[in-house]
Formats: structure tokens, sequence, C-alpha cells
């Protein structure tokens, strides 16, 4: 079996694989001005960030995703027909959205399970970086 980039596995191990991604939360630093300045910013990687942990799916058609902070679960057809604008928990809109904007560009869309799991404070000010990495 062909995974991620150019990761080969058989059956027997790819049940014992899990990939995960990790976006690093980030802050801007903001000095005086901006505003008038071409908005320039200086965004920083911290010591915190959101981890996704990918698995087999558990229900066929959809990318299924359940998170450590918030409640809910989300459930998103892999054709891209859920709107975004209205999905709940409102954090599945996330989900929803990069379903949508991969099918639309012609991007098939594999059912899975997603595992999502974050140490930046929920809340706080604090951004992750908004891309679901691919493998």
């Amino acid at each position: 079996m062909q995974h991620g980039r150019g990761l080969v596995l058989d059956e027997s191990s790819y049940r014992s694989y899990v990939p995960s991604f990790v976006a690093p939360g980030r802050v801007n630093l903001m000095g005086d001005h901006t505003d008038y300045n071409d908005g320039f910013v200086l965004p920083l990687a911290i010591d915190r960030a959101c981890t996704v942990r990918v698995t087999p799916p558990s229900t066929n058609g959809a990318i299924t995703a359940i998170s450590h902070q918030l409640d809910g679960r989300v459930s998103v057809p892999v054709d891209g027909s859920a709107e975004p604008a209205t999905g709940e928990p409102p954090w599945g809109r996330f989900v929803a959205g990069v379903v949508r904007a991969l099918t639309e560009r012609g991007i098939t869309v594999e059912p899975a399970d997603l595992d999502v799991d974050t140490t930046v404070p929920v809340g706080s000010g604090c951004r992750r970086a908004r891309h679901w990495p691919s493998p």
C-alpha cells in the first residue's frame, strides 16, 4: 500500500501505523503603526501545537472527527456536499471547509477518523496554523 510521500506499508503494518500531523501555534508580533505601514507583522511559532491523528474510517464515505478540547463529533461526507457554514458542532466547520475546498479542486478525499488534540489554549487569542497538512 502506497501512503503519503512514498511510504510503503503492507496490510499488517498499516494497522499499527497512526499518522500524526502537527501544526504549531503562533503569535503575531505587532509594532506600532501597522495600520498605515502595510500592516507588517512578524509571525512566530510558539511551544504549543495542534495535533491531528488519522486512523482508518469507522464510517464509510465520511471524515469523522473528535476533539479532546471541544464537545461534539463531526461527520462530513467525503464528496464535499456538506455545507461548511452550517456544520455542527461549530468547530467542525473547519473540517467541512477543508473537504469542500479539496473536492472543488478535484482532489479525492478518502474516509478517515480524525483525533484532534491541542496544547494551544482554546479562546486564548493564540491561533494554530490554519491548514490541515496532508501526508
